[in-house]
Parts: structure tokens; sequence; C-alpha cells
């Protein structure tokens, strides 16, 4: 559910806040992906009421942000999330114990998206037929037109030699759309992930790949370079993303570490005006057994400040587009093309080096007198760690 904020701060009572509270803590034990954390959360928020901690907090946004604050000890999903239109009653959930949208909400809410372009900023083609899709929010699947403008973003890009998605300021969303970047990217059915999740006490596989779940899907991407963009604003699903893709050789990650928040969960009613945000699952990855969480997804190609990682990515696409995709320089217009875009990596390293230099710390710049084969990294794409000489240059100390 997107939450409308509260345009205009309401008063609370003692009385309220005890109230809340106490479901806070009915719900947390209850519903916690991990029992004994969410016990700990609970006896915090008892033991801070009883000893009056809250009774400064005398509006719902005070009180949010106080409580807020003390449950993202045990998890940084947690949140109290506030709604200006006030639900007197608890809502109808659905049978996997989410929320159930209101046809009112999901008219709002496909209003405001068409101005949010579907939670896809940009979509365009760099220089070299580099595809390039800025993922800020990655949109519910029950919205109208959310799963087609992302086929449609990715489809419009599936022509390009290599692909650049850019999660750094992706603060999470829905799996269900994440999917179709991944049937974009699996030629083959396979098993990502196990979600467990405690409310149901079940556990349901996930499984990426399928030719014919998004039927207008091109699916031209099967042994492209595809570079992952993070920071440590990358969050949730974007994190999944970047994981996933990382893991099962798909993708490389460049960046910086991503904000560690594996949970997923869902909204809890507490209140008329407010809302409680519980990580209720765990996500387990297959290959790793395990998920980011409590350090974040670690980059293949670290760099210190990710405003950055654009430059770096395209230059290593380009890279690659030389290599492989310009073989031969016989013909005059191939020739010209190789010339174009062997002046735009120049040009992108000297803005690398640029950037570097600004920085107020050091910077380790080893490079070797050995060149980098392009070939070698392309073939091993699927499993090595791109080229030695490429990772230390943009790393710091």
């Amino acid at each position: 559910m997107e939450s409308l904020p509260l345009e205009q701060d309401i008063d609370i009572s003692e009385l309220d806040r005890a109230e809340i509270i106490t479901k806070v803590v009915e719900l947390t034990r209850k519903n916690y992906c991990i029992p004994q954390a969410g016990e700990k959360a609970a006896l915090e928020l008892e033991h801070l009421q009883s000893s009056g901690e809250f009774t400064t907090a005398t509006t719902l946004k005070a009180f949010a942000n106080k409580l807020t604050s003390v449950l993202r000890k045990t998890d940084i999903h947690f949140s109290i999330r506030l709604k200006s239109e006030a639900v007197p009653e608890p809502p109808t959930y659905d049978n996997s114990g989410s929320y159930k949208l209101s046809d009112d909400e999901i008219k709002i809410i496909t209003e405001q998206l068409a101005f949010e372009n579907h939670g896809i900023k940009t979509a365009e083609i760099l220089i070299g037929r580099v595809g390039y899709l800025k993922w800020d929010k990655i949109m519910d699947a029950e919205i109208p037109g959310v799963i087609d403008h992302v086929v449609d973003s990715l489809n419009y890009l599936s022509d390009c030699f290599a692909l650049i998605v850019d999660l750094r300021d992706c603060g999470g969303g829905h799996g269900e759309t994440a999917d179709v970047l991944y049937d974009a990217l699996f030629q083959l059915e396979t098993h990502v992930n196990d979600f467990y999740f405690r409310p149901q006490n079940e556990t349901t596989k996930r499984f990426v790949g399928k030719s014919d779940r998004f039927p207008g899907l091109k699916r031209k991407w099967f042994g492209k370079p595809v570079f992952i963009l993070t920071s440590k604003k990358t969050f949730s699903c974007g994190e999944e993303i970047a994981y996933t893709l990382q893991t099962f050789g798909k993708a490389k990650t460049i960046g910086s570490r991503t904000g560690a928040g594996a949970h997923p969960g869902q909204l809890f009613w507490i209140h008329p005006h407010m809302w409680l945000f519980i990580s209720t699952g765990i996500n387990y990855n297959t290959i790793t057994k395990t998920d980011w969480e409590p350090n974040g997804v670690e980059p293949d190609i670290p760099i210190q400040d990710p405003d950055h990682a654009l430059l770096v990515g395209h230059k290593l696409a380009l890279e690659y587009v030389v290599a492989e995709k310009l073989k031969t320089s016989s013909e005059e217009y191939i020739g010209k093309v190789r010339f174009e875009y062997e002046k735009k990596i120049e040009e992108l390293e000297i803005e690398i080096q640029q950037a570097l230099q600004s920085k107020q710390s050091k910077w380790v710049k080893t490079v070797t007198t050995k060149k980098t084969n392009a070939k070698k990294i392309v073939d091993g794409f699927e499993n090595q760690v791109t080229s030695t000489v490429i990772k230390t240059i943009y790393t710091s100390t």
C-alpha cells in the first residue's frame, strides 16, 4: 500500500499512545520474521512505555517518529506510516495476509504514478548502444500500467549491446514487478529464492526466467553484459535485484555497499491514521542459503562515491562493445564508429580521474602496463569478477 502523507498533525492522548503500543507489541511478537528478535523488541517497547519514554510525544507525527526509531534498533524495515484519510477499523487482508487496496486507493495511486513515470525515471540509449534504465521505485504490480511500463522500457532498450540498471536511488518495492527484469535476463526457468513468511508459517519458492509470464517482453539480453549501480540508498527490493543477479552471475554491481534491508514485510493497521510495517519474511538465496542482512550487498566494483558509478559502468560497457561488436575496422563506417566510441572511452576515463582527484581522501591508482583482455572478461562474465585492474583503479583507502 502506498501511504498518503498526513498533511496536518493530530494530537494524541496518553490513552491512545498506550493502546497503540499494546497493538505494536502484540503484532511484533506474533509476526516479526525472527521470533527471538521480535520478542526482544516487544520487551523494549513495554519497558520504555512503563518508564514514561513516550510522554513527550503528544502528536501523531512525534509519536510515529519515536516508535520508528525504537523499532529500527531491531530491523531498519520497521516503520510507522501515517495516512491522512482515516480508516476507522482494520481493513480487509487477502489470503497472503497483505493489505488489500480499495478501488479508490488504486485510482489515486494510479494517477500519482503517471506523474512519476511508474517508478522508472529514465530509459535511454547511451553512446555505444548501451541501454540505461534508472529505476527509482519498483511499484506494485497490482496498479494498472506498472507492469506494462516496465516491459515497454526494457523492450525499448532490448537491441542494445549492454545494459546498465541504476538502482542507486531505489528504496525498494515489489518483487512481482522485479520479475520482469529477471525474466528478461534469465534464459532458463531458475529457482532463485525461498521466502519464509512467519504469519502464514509457509515457505514460497520463487522461480524466474519464465518465458510466458510477460507475453510482450522481448527476452533479448541473454549473454549480454549487465551492470547494476548501487549506493547506500539502494534498499530492500532494489538490493534483492542486485544480490540475486550478482550471485547468479547475471550482472556486475558497481557503486557502494547497499542499505542492508533484506526482510520483506507487510503493513498492519494500528490506529485510524497509523500503520505499522513489520518484516514478516526471510529471503533465502538458493546459492548462498542466506540474504544480505545485516551487511548489505557488497559491490563487485566498489567506488567510494557512488555518484560516479555511471561513468564507470558506461566505460566498461563501451570497452566491451569496442572489443566484441566492432571487431573489424575494414569498413569506413565501422572505423568511424570505433573512433567515436574509443574517444568516448577516453573522455569517460578523464572524467573518472578528475572525480577521484577532487576527493579529499587518498585514492589508490593501481594501473599495470598489461592491457586488460576484454575478450577474457566477456567470456568469463557469468562467473568472474571484472578485471583486477579496473577494480583497483576505483577503490579508495
